[in-house]
């Protein structure tokens, strides 16, 4: 798919996807001298974790660490994130529930970014 195709899946801009992208947060597939962008399915998936842990505090050399972790396999550090978010949401005030909206969106982000293969 391309950019506009998941921009509009994931409701996140073009230009934010073609950062990311940038800065090797989504996959490198089908680039060619066009300079078009093919997207697949991963993507989108990490395009979401994405913007739900931006949208919970996390910076973006943060969220690089877990997509990295998981391109390397490396399932011992996003066992860690999530650990560290659970402990997050349990120490978030109960009448917060935006954050902690937030905090399980992201919660079952990471475990689909772990279960994905």
């Amino acid at each position: 798919m391309d950019i506009g195709q998941l921009s509009r899946i994931t409701g996140v801009s073009a230009r934010a996807i073609a950062h990311y992208h940038h800065l090797g947060l989504l996959g490198h597939h089908g680039e060619s001298d066009t300079v078009e962008l093919d997207f697949d399915h991963q993507d989108i998936h990490s395009v979401k974790l994405l913007k739900l842990a931006s949208q919970c505090g996390y910076k973006l050399r943060d969220i690089l660490s877990f997509v990295e972790a998981k391109n390397r396999g490396d399932l011992d550090v996003l066992m860690l994130a999530l650990h560290t978010l659970e402990t997050r949401r349990n120490s978030t005030p109960a009448s917060d529930t935006d954050t902690l909206a937030s905090l399980d969106k992201l919660s079952t982000a990471l475990r689909e970014l772990i279960l994905t293969p």
